[in-house]
Order: structure tokens, then sequence, then C-alpha cells
């Protein structure tokens, strides 16, 4: 992977507000905590993936652009959005979404029911190696958080066996205290970064991990703005009313404004509503953008979480639409749809990442009447960016030709379509 260039960050106080430049980009963020620097809020201690994105966004030496406020490896990702919501922190960053596990659900639903404001986000490529200060054959224990044991599991299976595998609050956690108390039988899974912070030596040259491509997405989150860059994403909610059509009729506005769709989950529904989460690529001061906005504003309700400057690190540029993988099908069967019936269609579609593709893809299925249930983009495994979608379809009135004419239109804008059982 290509090496980003870091460029220092420093914040100036203006009145009640903080003007920052980060990665050549302007923000504009309340100073709620009426602080002399911003303070910001990050989980767990330094050599984290958190730590790394902090760094990313401010430059190595962000802890003198900004007051840290750690939130202990014991507690979670709630109380970083919480530290904002509050008006303990001026900005936090929060982990969101991961190639590996999908959304981080809690923290995504927070932002998304607050007035909080996305101002930008970093993708952070999660490598997993092993630190030890013994050699391999001394190593009996290894230590880390669940998530990379789990996420190790097949390295560990083949090089470690017979080792126990204990479970600590965070990665960089687990280095730390190997720093501290020198065990030479116990090993430790995290990242370089915290290998060299706390100087303990690697036993493995290479990443450990069973994806050699996880990455993590991480939000800038605080009371403000990013400016327009002109590689710009913006992402916002909506609710539409639980009747066929209606989804459709929303995103139409944005193919009219020649937008396209980079991502589309239902996050809550009840009896008559459903709402979705969106992000689409452009800037929502950009002209097309704003015009779509109006329009969708004007038929349901909407809510803009934030225009940040979009990071595509670990996206490559592929023209073809993502394969589905055996992973990919076993997240799409994982996911959960807030609504159910007794008989539905459940699908894993892909289709190519173009303005417009989604849409045609499921239009027929809105001009026959038929309802969907549920819409998650799920990732495909190739890009922090690269979504296949799960969709279940209301079977009420299958048996019309209608039905089978509008699926059969639906499986030909598919690159590929998988029935889920």
């Amino acid at each position: 992977m290509k090496e980003r260039e870091v460029i220092q960050s420093e914040a100036i106080k203006k009145n009640s507000e903080f003007f920052l430049n980060i990665q050549n980009v302007n923000l504009r963020v309340e100073n709620i905590t009426n602080s002399p620097l911003p303070q910001l809020s990050i989980l767990g201690p330094e050599g984290t993936n958190t730590d790394q994105a902090a760094a990313e966004f401010f430059g190595e030496s962000y802890k003198k652009a900004a007051e840290i406020i750690s939130v202990r490896e014991e507690e979670n990702n709630i109380r970083l959005v919480e530290s904002v919501i509050e008006g303990r922190s001026d900005m936090a960053i929060v982990p969101t979404e991961s190639s590996s596990g999908g959304n981080v659900q809690e923290p995504l639903m927070m932002i998304a029911k607050s007035s909080v404001n996305i101002i930008g986000e970093k993708v952070i490529p999660i490598e997993h190696m092993l630190a030890s200060f013994g050699k391999k054959e001394d190593v009996s224990i290894i230590r880390s958080h669940p998530q990379a044991i789990r996420q190790s599991s097949k390295w560990l299976k083949e090089n470690f066996p017979h080792a126990i595998l204990e479970e600590a609050g965070s990665t960089a956690g687990a280095v730390r205290d190997l720093a501290r108390y020198r065990e030479m039988h116990i090993a430790a899974i995290g990242n370089k970064r915290a290998a060299e912070i706390y100087q303990v030596p690697l036993l493995s040259s290479e990443a450990i991990g069973n994806d050699k491509d996880s990455a993590t997405r991480f939000w800038l989150i605080g009371n403000g703005e990013s400016e327009p860059t002109g590689s710009d994403k913006t992402t916002f909610t909506f609710r539409i009313p639980d009747t066929p059509g209606s989804l459709v009729n929303s995103l139409e506005n944005l193919n009219r404004n020649n937008i396209n769709l980079k991502k589309l989950i239902s996050i809550e529904a009840d009896e008559d509503s459903v709402q979705f989460l969106a992000t689409i690529d452009g800037h929502a001061k950009d002209f097309n953008i704003s015009s779509a906005i109006k329009q969708i504003e004007n038929i349901t309700q909407m809510h803009i979480l934030g225009s940040y400057s979009a990071d595509k690190y670990a996206t490559p540029e592929n023209s073809t639409p993502p394969a589905i993988s055996a992973d990919m099908l076993e997240k799409a069967k994982q996911d959960t749809p807030h609504r159910k019936r007794m008989s539905s269609l459940n699908l894993l579609f892909t289709t190519l990442d173009s303005q417009g593709s989604l849409l045609r893809a499921i239009s027929p299925l809105a001009k026959a009447g038929v309802n969907i249930l549920h819409i998650n983009s799920i990732e495909s495994g190739r890009g922090m960016d690269e979504y296949g979608f799960r969709i279940d379809l209301d079977l009420h009135g299958s048996d019309s030709t209608d039905f089978l004419i509008a699926l059969n239109e639906f499986r030909s804008q598919c690159s590929v379509v998988k029935e889920l059982t």
C-alpha cells in the first residue's frame, strides 16, 4: 500500500470556534468545551487503531494540536459519541465500519439520531502482528482483544495450535503489558505501531490476520463542518412510508441529479415507516447535491449527518463488480432485518459502483408494486467502498405475472444474484 503524506495540523481558536486544516481539508468545529485547545476523545491507550487514525487525521504530533481525552479500553465506542453529545469533548474519533465485521451498529445509530456531524473519515488498514520478548518456542500464552484473536485464528491454529489464548481489553493494551512485565512465555497480537511505541520485538515478519485486506473506517465527529475538497462524500438518513415504490421515489432524486449512491442500509423500522442511512459521492454544498437534498426533503424526513473528504486509501479502483464470496454470503445471512414477513424472498446481489446502478436494479420491483422489506449494503472484502446488497422482498402477490417479470428484470440489471437460504 502506498504511503500517505502526513500534514501536521494546527487549531486556531476564534471566538467560540476552532478552525483546523487537516490533510489540506479545512474544518470548522464548535468549541463546546470552552477549552484553549480542541478536546479530542479516542478509545484506549497509545498504539490502538484509533490512535493510528488520530495520527492520520492530525499528524504524528496530534497531542500538541489537541487535548486528548482517552476513553478507557474497558468501555466502548458509545462513550466516544456520548462525549461529544454531552459536551465533554469537541471532537471524537469513532470506528463505524469494518471490512470483516460490517457496520459498528451502536455508535452508528447514536450518530444518526444526534445533532453531531461527521467532519472527516479515515480508512485504516488492520495489520495484526505477533510481538513477544521470547522466541517462538518459548510462547505458551497469546493475549489480545478477542476480535484480533478471531481475525488471526487461521494463522494461530497453524503456528501455535497448543497456545492458550487470553483476552485483553485492547490490542495495544496487550502489547503494553508485555513491555511492563517482560514475560518470555507470553506473546501479544497488536499492530506495528504498538510494538514500536512499547519497544516489543515482533515474532512475525508479516501480518497474521485471516484477511490481508482488512480495514476499519473511522469517522471524526464534532459540532462543525468540513469545506468541499472536490473529492467528498455526504452521509444522511431519511424516513419513508412502508409502501411499495417509496424507496425508489426517494432515490430517483439522486439519479436525476447525477449522484452516485455509495452505500444504503436500513437502520430502523416501525409499523408504518422505514429509516435508511445513505452515503453518496459529493458535498452538500455542491449544486447537484443541494438540489437533490431539497427534492428529497420535499417528500420525506431527511437529516444530513455530514459532508467530508473521502478517504479512498484502502479501496482499489475496479471496473468490475465484486464477486459473491463465501465470506460475503455469510455476512448477508447474518444480517438481521428490522421487518420480517412470514413469506419473503431474500437475495444477495452485486452491481457496478456507478451512478444509477442500484436504482436501475430495484426500479422494476417498485413498478410492479413489490414491497422492499429490507435492504443493506454488505462489505465485499475487496475494498471499504465496494458493496453487495442484501434485499428482502415481500412475497405477497408473488404468483402474479407482473412479479415474475419484475424479478427477471431485476436479475438482468444485477451482475450476480444469489438466493439466501
